[in-house]
């Protein structure tokens, strides 16, 4: 993980998936993540057999994620 996240406030409120739908809420894949005084994760939704992830994922954590999904 980058050194520059130290400084990041991060909220996660209110967050639901259902069913088979996939929800991330964050980078993906980002080599150079930008600092963040404050960042809100509210009231998200995603439905169907759901997978809901809040936060930074690298490249290969989020193709593993998808290859567990089929």
């Amino acid at each position: 993980m980058p050194t520059d996240v130290a400084g990041d406030e991060r909220s996660y409120i209110g967050n639901v998936t259902f069913d088979q739908a996939q929800m991330i809420n964050g980078d993906v894949g980002t080599t150079m993540w930008r600092n963040a005084a404050k960042i809100e994760y509210r009231n998200n939704e995603a439905r169907g057999n759901s997978m809901q992830v809040n936060g930074r994922m690298d490249s290969q954590s989020f193709q593993a994620l998808l290859a567990a999904r089929k």
